[in-house]
């Protein structure tokens, strides 16, 4: 079984009081639910190995620590010991206006603390880090599952695309689409088309680098072809955008000079003894001593 919640459903379990169907039921009600079946449970039951009586985590001091160690090796001892940030992130999953839109920021690249920036924004409320944290740890956990995993408990959910979007996007563009496709912003207001143009540029040459050995079929043939007529008309459509000036100064960036702090001797200190007064030259006389001079002359 994989499940973005399994770390709550260690949890259920370790409790020894509910039983598979139960577990299935009370994680239905928070949509959490799907790839969970009874046998799965009872898999993941046999893996967790013996698990502590509940009553040793108010025992004796040997018996906590034992307990302790075995919840904190399985990332479950925050739900036995709830702080105020896991009561927090056990509220959460009533909140479905808030989960609809949190669940997709979590499995995007974005910092956790930019996440929360923008739910608290969006919903005008102020939750800590530490809460969105500790939801996405015990209830929604993007490394629970791969890629191809997460892809399946989406579509089975219903919520494919959002998400989807969010799991897919990259580092570099995440901020400024992952809001917009989960509603919570409007397109990117810097968008344009010489931005775009980059982009197909750089997914059109990845997808020739994937299927450049495959075999030289026809339609492999015109497959290529269609890339490269989409590179071309992107490098067209950068010439007559901002985009390819930008790029050009980035570039230039680092031939900039750097600028340091240290004192500029004077000319006098770097000149020493050939020092005059400009048009004075060598001999130490003054511009009047030299006119004088002339005139007598």
């Amino acid at each position: 079984m994989r499940s973005p919640s399994e770390n709550f459903i260690k949890f259920l379990i370790s409790k020894k009081e509910f039983q598979p169907a139960q577990i299935i039921a009370m994680l239905e009600d928070y949509g959490l639910h799907y790839n969970v079946t009874t046998e799965s449970l009872r898999t993941l039951q046999r893996l967790l190995g013996e698990i502590p009586d509940p009553e040793d985590i108010t025992g004796n001091v040997l018996e906590q620590r034992a307990s302790k160690d075995w919840y904190r090796k399985h990332g479950i001892l925050g739900l036995w010991v709830p702080s105020d940030d896991v009561r927090g992130a056990y509220a959460l999953l009533t909140q479905s206006r808030i989960r609809k839109d949190l669940e997709p920021l979590l499995l995007s690249p974005l910092r956790i603390e930019e996440v929360t920036n923008r739910i608290n924004k969006h919903h005008s409320i102020s939750l800590p880090a530490t809460v969105i944290e500790a939801f996405g740890h015990y209830f929604w956990n993007k490394n629970a599952m791969s890629m191809k995993e997460w892809m399946v408990f989406l579509a089975e959910r219903g919520d494919a695309w959002s998400s989807t979007v969010a799991l897919k996007a990259s580092p570099d563009v995440a901020s400024m689409v992952v809001p917009w496709v989960t509603g919570m912003s409007g397109p990117p207001p810097n968008l344009n088309t010489g931005f775009v143009a980059r982009r197909m540029r750089d997914v059109a040459f990845m997808k020739v680098l994937e299927t450049e050995r495959d075999p030289a079929t026809i339609d492999h043939s015109k497959m290529m072809k269609n890339y490269m007529d989409v590179i071309k008309a992107s490098e067209s459509e950068m010439r007559q955008s901002d985009v390819a000036l930008k790029d050009v100064l980035k570039a230039f960036e680092k031939f900039r000079m750097k600028r340091h702090d240290t004192a500029v001797p004077s000319i006098e200190d770097v000149a020493g003894m050939n020092y005059s007064q400009s048009g004075g030259g060598t001999d130490g006389r003054s511009d009047d001593e030299v006119l004088l001079e002339e005139f007598q002359e």
